[in-house]
């Protein structure tokens, strides 16, 4: 059996007890931090998801009554500024971005853009009818394609 030798002025830890203890004390500094960063981030993503959201059922809405609203007596709203004259005529991607610059929509990014595409279905065999829809896209600037 060794007998190890101790020395009176020897008081404390050992060089290996404190080398563990800093390992462990980082590595749940590490993973506090991790987690106070994730919660702040993640707020910002969903207060952005959400106001994408509402700008798309927006876009909509003010699409609709653009399109419905053929009469001259109808006041003229932000969606007269942005679509052009005849909305369901433009067959490409257009772009109608200046929908979001609103008081209404904060949390979205400065560079997000909305565009809207138009398609004509093929007429119905028995009726005849057919039937055009408006897409919407909004595109966030960490997302450009």
């Amino acid at each position: 059996m060794i007998r190890r030798r101790k020395f009176p002025s020897s008081s404390g830890f050992a060089l290996l007890e404190a080398v563990i203890a800093v390992l462990l004390t980082a590595v749940v500094v590490a993973g506090l931090f991790s987690v106070i960063l994730t919660s702040f981030t993640t707020d910002t993503r969903s207060d952005a998801r959400q106001d994408a959201g509402l700008a798309l059922k927006m876009a909509s809405d003010m699409l609709r009554s653009h399109v419905a609203a053929k009469s001259d007596d109808v006041p003229p709203n932000a969606a007269d500024d942005c679509f052009p004259a005849d909305p369901l005529s433009q067959k490409n991607r257009t772009d109608v971005s200046c929908l979001l610059k609103s008081e209404y929509f904060p949390k979205l990014p400065v560079d997000t853009k909305l565009y809207y595409t138009v398609t004509q279905s093929e007429p119905d065999k028995n009726t005849g009818l057919s039937y055009t829809a408006a897409e919407f896209e909004l595109v966030l600037p960490d997302e450009k394609k």
